[in-house]
């Protein structure tokens, strides 16, 4: 995350920070958890009631617009940072007062202990920023600030915390980041995507067309030993007649760039005159020229164990068996009957608690809205959530027909069939 207004908040490396959001906002698979956990708790709508009595038709379809569209960010805040900042705004037109949401990425926060209960109380200055907020039963706090473009002051945020903010020193000096409650998961993606980049440029380089050539002339040492070189089969006569510096460094650096132009004209000669345009496949190598095997690439790393080691921290996170994610991945053809009930049993917990938090935001954004001065007005208005279940009760009614089909016995069938026999022949 970028630089922050409060010296105690934190900043967390640039790459960790852009990989969260990546992974909250973008990633196929952590998106089809939320979606799922989406689906089963807001599947049937949500229902109000205020002082006991339903609202008009009006009124609950602004409330599903404006109220209820907020609740599928619940998840991915959770998973973000631990907690759902939002503002007030007015409608255009109406003038109606609505929450809206900040966006991922337009806000830093950090932890802090309440006023208070903050040691040398005496010292503190009066005149820090504050964010409303309704949950007074802990003694620290989050701390939100809007950064970038985004024009809100700290004292127009309302947060609402998802999880209790806990102290433990985020400091940059002692050498931590900001913790998520994805901090693991976004290690594993990272341990990921660095091996499948490794994978790939193994790919690349092993199905890339390569020749390797080394030069092994015949060379024969003169007089002086150690230090000049005579191409083999020259006689004394020819070394004679040499130019002046043919043994010299720079001379042979000439011509071993000149064999290495002559081994890639070697390579890449066409023949024309048999109207050929691709590179032939067997090449005329100079002279003392040999091949050699190209080498091949393998990477250390298993990328399926670490996609297997993900998609477990991405069930763990989210609080769904695994089974799902491997039906949404192709990994398993379906879920057998047999698992289903204790399936469907396990995100019945999740969606419980899971609308638990949706309708605590519900009630924080509700009180901001019509009761900004008080406090959360659980006693005047109600939500009532509906979520699905993964074993709905027609699967279960036919599955027991089935066992009750399949439990009755064969000399019921024998004995109706006889009957049904003999009414025929009296008849």
């Amino acid at each position: 995350m970028e630089a922050r207004a409060n010296p105690r908040a934190v900043s967390s490396p640039p790459e960790y920070a852009k990989t969260l959001a990546l992974l909250v906002d973008r990633e196929p698979m952590l998106q089809y958890g939320i979606d799922l956990l989406n689906s089963l708790c807001l599947g049937e709508g949500v229902k109000i009631s205020v002082l006991f009595q339903k609202p008009s038709a009006e009124f609950q379809s602004f409330f599903n617009e404006y109220f209820v569209s907020s609740l599928r960010n619940i998840v991915k805040y959770k998973l973000y940072c631990g907690f759902l900042p939002f503002c007030l705004r007015k409608v255009p037109g109406s003038g109606d007062k609505i929450p809206v949401v900040l966006p991922l990425g337009s806000f830093v926060w950090c932890v802090r202990v309440k006023e208070g209960v903050r040691r040398n109380n005496t010292t503190r200055n009066t005149e820090e920023s504050r964010n409303k907020n309704y949950d007074h039963g802990s003694l620290c706090e989050y701390f939100v600030t809007a950064t970038g473009t985004l024009d809100v002051k700290p004292e127009e945020i309302w947060v609402v915390n998802l999880l209790e903010p806990t102290l433990i020193d985020h400091s940059p000096q002692s050498g931590m980041v900001q913790l998520s409650p994805l901090f693991l998961t976004v290690k594993r993606y990272m341990e990921l995507e660095t091996a499948r980049q490794r994978l790939s440029y193994a790919d690349d380089w092993n199905t890339t067309a390569r020749l390797f050539t080394v030069k092994r002339p015949p060379q024969v040492l003169n007089e002086r030993a150690g230090k000049d070189e005579i191409p083999f089969g020259t006689s004394r006569f020819q070394q004679a007649m040499m130019p002046e510096g043919f043994f010299t460094y720079d001379n042979m650096r000439v011509q071993y760039h000149n064999a290495a132009d002559l081994v890639r004209d070697a390579l890449e000669h066409n023949d024309v005159a048999s109207g050929a345009a691709h590179v032939p496949a067997v090449y005329a190598l100079p002279t003392h020229f040999d091949l050699l095997n190209s080498p091949q690439l393998h990477p250390l790393q298993n990328v399926e164990n670490l996609e297997r080691e993900y998609r477990a921290s991405v069930a763990h996170v989210l609080g769904i068996p695994q089974q799902l994610l491997d039906v949404d991945s192709g990994r398993a053809k379906g879920i057998g009957k047999d698992e289903l009930p204790l399936l469907s049993e396990l995100m019945r917990g999740v969606c419980r608690e899971l609308t638990g938090l949706m309708y605590k935001s519900l009630l924080h954004q509700y009180s901001a809205v019509y009761y900004p001065g008080q406090a959360a007005v659980h006693k005047k208005v109600r939500f009532a959530f509906n979520p699905r279940n993964l074993y709905s009760e027609e699967m279960q009614e036919r599955e027991d027909e089935m066992i009750r089909l399949q439990k009755q016995p064969l000399g019921n069938d024998a004995s109706s069939n006889a009957q049904s026999n003999k009414k025929a022949k009296s008849s």
